[in-house]
């Protein structure tokens, strides 16, 4: 949801036809409407995933300044864990909540979406264990700025 055109066409490569690659692009920026409908959003990344420079200088610096700009609506927050931070947990891959009803993970071949209420509660006790890790607010900012600016140097 909160990806750039330049950034998802990095993600897809070549992996698909030039219409494929279209469709596919087009509908996540068209799925990114939810965002303005007042409905609340929480991401959390961890720096490194800042720093996995996807599709070259330019491409992640623009996909960091869009990261700062959509952290700005008031129905989003974006926070990000430093590589400075110590953790005592491990982040193992990436989840998405909904609702505290359903966990949605996606791998390289498949995406699984699991509503028993134990799975979930599962994954929530464990996003309660990586929230206090992340900075947030203007803290967050910071840490993507700071890529972002690292970025725009070897571009």
């Amino acid at each position: 949801l909160i990806q750039t055109r330049a950034y998802i066409s990095s993600l897809f490569g070549d992996s698909l036809s030039p219409e494929d690659l279209e469709r596919t692009v087009s509908a996540r920026l068209d799925r990114q409407r939810v965002l303005t409908t007042g409905r609340k959003f929480t991401f959390l990344m961890a720096e490194g995933a800042l720093r996995w420079n996807m599709g070259g200088a330019h491409v992640m610096a623009e996909q960091l300044d869009h990261l700062i700009d959509v952290s700005r609506f008031a129905n989003v927050r974006i926070g990000v864990i430093p590589w400075t931070t110590p953790a005592n947990v491990p982040a193992l891959h990436g989840f998405t909540i909904y609702d505290h009803a359903a966990v949605l993970l996606g791998t390289q071949t498949a995406t699984a979406i699991m509503t028993n209420r134990r799975d979930v509660a599962d994954y929530d006790a464990h996003w309660d264990e990586l929230e206090p890790l992340a900075s947030w607010g203007e803290a967050a900012r910071s840490v993507i700025a700071h890529a972002a600016g690292e970025y725009r140097s070897i571009a």
